[in-house]
């Protein structure tokens, strides 16, 4: 291990960089489980938070990430209480009242996490993401929700706060979304910012996918993934008739029923890059 532990300083003594960044998750792979969470990921974190701010968009995911995995409200607060940063926070929530949104939203600014997946578990008299619409989070950067049968009412509530101008990645895959929450989504001026959105596994349907298309607010994405949404050759011909499409670098149709006529429209499109093109499903 001390051969590890000498790498390990080399690379943390030097500059901060993308570059760096991506050496230092290849060294953090080669630690053993239990040596990178006793020894390596202790002594990186710390260095790490000396880092420029820049830095925080390499760290969506990998072996850096902090994760604090709390269930229910009161593990939340407590957590919260302990004072101490949290770069990802994976939530697991049961019903949740009315009564209980206020603490859940204070303790969520007090943590200010950078990256927050809410996995919602039931709907009784409350639905686990009303959260959502009064967090007042700038660090924001990724959040990924589970709440099935609830797709819309996150996207609404999202769409509805303003204040999440920080988000960079999006999923609400399987959430049970409709055109109603793809619609919201496209309204909200606040989403600027947005690269990714995972929207697989619900239903946007056409008018859900043509008003993420024609949005003014949502024209940076890089990676749009739509699997499994039941997509057919209309909606394949709206992807390859919008310009909006020709920043992505990542297009997810697979599970959908394009047809020849679909998928024959989307590799005559004159604004989807040819790598993207290629990667689509035969």
């Amino acid at each position: 291990m001390d051969d590890r532990l000498g790498a390990l300083t080399d690379l943390l003594q030097q500059t901060p960089s993308e570059a760096l960044w991506d050496a230092l998750c290849e060294e953090l792979a080669r630690w053993d489980p239990k040596a990178l969470a006793q020894v390596a990921l202790p002594r990186v974190q710390a260095e790490l938070e000396r880092w420029p701010d820049e830095v925080e968009r390499w760290a969506d995911a990998g072996p850096l990430v902090t994760v604090q995995r709390v269930t229910g409200p009161a593990a939340l607060k407590k957590l919260a209480q302990a004072g101490q940063p949290v770069r990802w926070l994976e939530l697991r929530l049961g019903a949740v009242g009315e009564r209980a949104v206020p603490g859940l939203v204070a303790s969520l600014q007090a943590l200010q996490p950078h990256g927050l997946s809410l996995e919602v578990e039931e709907v009784d008299d409350g639905n686990g993401v009303a959260p959502l619409a009064e967090l007042d989070a700038p660090r924001l950067r990724v959040l990924t929700i589970e709440a099935p049968g609830l797709g819309d009412a996150a996207a609404e509530n999202i769409a509805d706060n303003p204040k999440l101008t920080g988000l960079r990645r999006l999923s609400l895959a399987g959430s049970g979304l409709t055109s109603a929450g793809a619609k919201a989504l496209a309204k909200a001026s606040h989403l600027a910012s947005l690269e990714a959105l995972d929207l697989a596994n619900n239903k946007p349907g056409d008018a859900g996918l043509r008003a993420l298309l024609q949005s003014p607010h949502i024209g940076r994405l890089t990676t749009l993934s739509l699997a499994g949404c039941g997509l057919g050759p209309k909606a394949a011909q709206l992807l390859a008739q919008s310009s909006a499409v020709a920043r992505l670098t990542t297009l997810e149709l697979a599970d959908n029923r394009l047809t020849a006529a679909g998928r024959a429209a989307l590799a005559a499109s004159p604004h989807l890059g040819e790598a993207v093109k290629r990667a689509l499903p035969d």
